[in-house]
């Protein structure tokens, strides 16, 4: 990066010629008609030689008190002849060019910006703005084999146990039997424990019957509506 020097002694004479330089281009600007933007070229080339003599702290104080022009119109200058190429390029295939249609020249078009951000967007941005059927379609063309591909372990062991739950929830019969499993489970586990541990499990087998209870009620049936059944083959026990 280039740094700025500060107004020094020997710098004060080109510094006054420079700034008489910008004020003669600045009247021109404002009293010519066809050479106006060769005359804003001409002070943003004086303007930026200017300014790289002088601290950014005291670049707009000389600025005001030397060349008598805004800020604004300054950097409009300096933005014209950064383009001085283009511009004069310009000229000479329409011969006459505005300083309003010079801008227009360099400015990109804020319909291309938003175009260009627009571009820019994310596959999670686009997920986000979808819609829910539009999200539907989308996981439906990928398919179950392709989400499986793309997701991690992770997502796919949640996925399984979120359809697990759903599964259950929906069904009272999926519901009860998970309970009652869950029971079986503790009361097997409190057998081969003692004190604390034993108690801890048989609490929360109870907790698992009262549960039962409960859906039960909720379905309008009692315990002695239930039966028991086995699925699929026993399992081979294993030699001691």
């Amino acid at each position: 990066m280039r740094q700025r020097n500060t107004v020094s002694i020997p710098d004060i004479q080109d510094l006054s010629t420079l700034a008489e330089q910008i004020r003669e281009a600045h009247r021109a600007v404002q009293a010519a008609g066809v050479t106006a933007l060769h005359r804003a070229l001409d002070a943003g080339d004086a303007l930026s030689a200017a300014q790289n003599k002088i601290s950014a702290g005291n670049w707009k104080t000389w600025l005001c008190d030397n060349c008598f022009l805004s800020v604004r119109t300054a950097l409009l200058y300096q933005q014209l002849a950064r383009h001085r190429e283009q511009i004069e390029a310009e000229i000479e295939r329409a011969t006459h060019l505005s300083l309003r249609a010079a801008r227009r020249l360099i400015t990109k078009p804020r319909s291309k910006i938003k175009k260009k951000a627009k571009s820019q967007l994310t596959l999670l941005d686009c997920w986000k703005r979808a819609a829910g059927e539009e999200r539907t379609a989308l996981l439906d063309h990928i398919g179950v084999d392709g989400i499986r591909k793309a997701g991690s372990l992770a997502f796919y062991r949640a996925l399984v146990a979120r359809l697990r739950i759903e599964k259950i929830d929906a069904s009272p019969d999926a519901t009860i039997t998970n309970l009652v499993c869950k029971a079986l489970s503790h009361m097997a586990s409190a057998d081969q424990t003692t004190g604390a541990v034993a108690d801890s499990n048989i609490n929360e087998a109870l907790n698992s019957l009262r549960a039962v209870l409960k859906k039960l009620g909720a379905i309008e049936r009692t315990y002695h509506d239930l039966s028991i059944g086995f699925v699929g083959k026993a399992k081979a026990r294993r030699a001691a």
